[in-house]
């Protein structure tokens, strides 16, 4: 589309610069994900302005959306960059939504495949994207990991980005020829709004525990978020549920759209008839369409097995080859920062919960290890009542914990380890302040085939985050860098 034609159609805007019969595809509201032939929209955030990015973007970018506030600095950049074009406005957001339903027009064509819950979603996210690939599918996969499909793949900075750029995504997908797309859906997401407007194929419902309370302030409320997922459901989309888990129960007995259960003590559509656990793997019988299935997964723990059924569910629903599917299933490796081994008896996982937390522990009781060492913090500037929780979870479930820094932002990293040793009922821990000393005594103790140590908390993330700065520190590197020291 020419820019022209776009501009016809924009209300109260001026336009500085001549290129206007360029070619525009795309827009973004983001410095750090911009596609070809885009508008680049600035907007003042709490702590950064994007007007600053405009020297570093220039080479990307053509065309400038700019609040009028900011018709001064415009113009001297307009005498700088005399092929680009600067477009004023004094309602922002009008615009936007203009440009968007011009640019956008082919996200309602995508199937859509949206999950919730506090825990899950990333594992199930990339296990439902490899079904479908396999299955001769073209699939994106937008979550906290990353956004990726085809050949491109960007870091993720949200797991559900605001509307705009979520859409700017989705329609950069669809414009690559995607058929699926996976979408991570977070609480935040759903309460400010930030998937309006798309409609799913399906939605799966994981789970609900204890998180983001410093947001949600009540599990009422928190829940009421989530809920909110199924109505975005499309005319003959299906919700799949996880009955099992009290939330995901009451929310499938709410449900009036088409639905489908999962679990494995209560009844429901997708329940395994008998299920083991060894060490490195899970297995399971399952009966599907009138037939006995028996499925293994490299995935460990009662937790996975929920993951692995919500994938496998979500699969029969679309009506994916079934013995496909479980070969899928079998050869999934699993998400770089979930409950991943990257040594023996050593597992690195992004629980950052209360509930997350024991999971990750009982899977490694349920693997046969006899000896548990965790490694685990909280992070500052978030829910501050799960801290003794989560350490009352540590002193039950392993058998000698460090305590340590996650990402503490503005706060004390002493203050916050003191409030999770207030949860210990015994005196098998020790506070270390430094995550990679605490990693190194971990391992240190690990003294047989029969112990594990899992470090908890950070998952896949490469930072750590403090009051004033972010320092790179990767879990798994450290664990290699200390088993070549040791």
């Amino acid at each position: 589309m020419k820019l022209k034609g776009i501009l016809n159609k924009l209300p109260l805007v001026e336009v500085i610069g001549e290129n206007l019969f360029q070619e525009v595809e795309s827009a973004s509201s983001d410095s750090r994900l911009i596609f070809p032939k885009s508008i680049f929209i600035v907007r003042k955030g709490e702590n950064f302005n994007s007007l600053d990015f405009i020297p570093q973007i220039r080479d990307k970018v053509n065309c400038f959306l700019v609040p009028t506030e900011y018709r001064e600095v415009v113009l001297n950049y307009s005498n700088k960059y005399k092929d680009k074009v600067f477009i004023l406005t004094k309602d922002l957001p009008l615009v936007m939504e203009v440009i968007s339903r011009e640019l956008f027009k082919g996200i309602d064509k995508l199937n859509i495949i949206g999950i919730t819950g506090t825990n899950g979603k990333t594992t199930i996210s990339f296990l439902i994207k490899k079904i479908l690939q396999e299955q001769g599918f073209a699939c994106g996969v937008l979550g906290t990991v990353y956004y990726a499909w085809k050949d491109k793949k960007y870091s993720s900075f949200l797991t559900t980005l605001d509307n705009f750029m979520l859409k700017a995504i989705l329609n950069r997908m669809y414009k690559d020829e995607v058929k699926y797309v996976v979408l991570e859906v977070s609480s935040h997401g759903l309460a400010l709004g930030r998937v309006k407007d798309l409609t799913l194929l399906r939605a799966i419902f994981t789970n609900l525990s204890r998180d983001h309370l410093d947001f949600h302030k009540t599990m009422d409320n928190y829940f009421k978020a989530k809920f909110k997922i199924f109505r975005l459901l499309k005319r003959g989309g299906v919700a799949v549920v996880n009955v099992d888990d009290n939330y995901g129960f009451l929310a499938y007995k709410k449900l009036r759209c088409r639905k489908l259960s999962f679990s494995l003590e209560r009844d429901s559509f997708y329940k395994p008839l008998a299920f083991r656990f060894e060490k490195g793997r899970a297995e399971f019988l399952i009966n599907l369409r009138g037939k006995e299935f028996f499925v293994k997964t490299s995935l460990i723990g009662r937790f996975n097995l929920y993951n692995v059924l919500a994938g496998l569910g979500c699969a029969d629903s679309l009506g994916l080859n079934i013995p496909k599917t479980l070969e899928s299933i079998s050869s999934f490796k699993g998400v770089r920062g979930r409950m991943e081994e990257v040594r023996k008896g050593v597992f690195i996982d992004y629980a950052h919960t209360p509930i997350a937390l024991r999971e990750a522990l009982l899977s490694l009781r349920e693997a046969k290890f006899k000896k548990i060492i965790l490694v685990f913090g909280c992070g500052g500037q978030r829910d501050r009542t799960k801290r003794p929780k989560m350490g009352r979870i540590a002193s039950l479930y392993s058998d000698y914990s460090f305590i340590t820094s996650d990402n503490p932002r503005a706060e004390n990293p002493l203050k916050i380890c003191k409030q999770i040793e207030r949860g210990f009922t015994n005196r098998n821990y020790e506070i270390i302040l430094d995550r990679r000393e605490a990693i190194k005594r971990a391992l240190k103790m690990k003294s047989s085939q029969d112990a594990a140590v899992l470090i908890a908390g950070k998952g896949h993330e490469t930072f750590q985050i403090f009051k004033d700065k972010k320092v790179r520190f990767i879990d798994q590197k450290v664990v290699e860098d200390c088993l070549k020291q040791c």
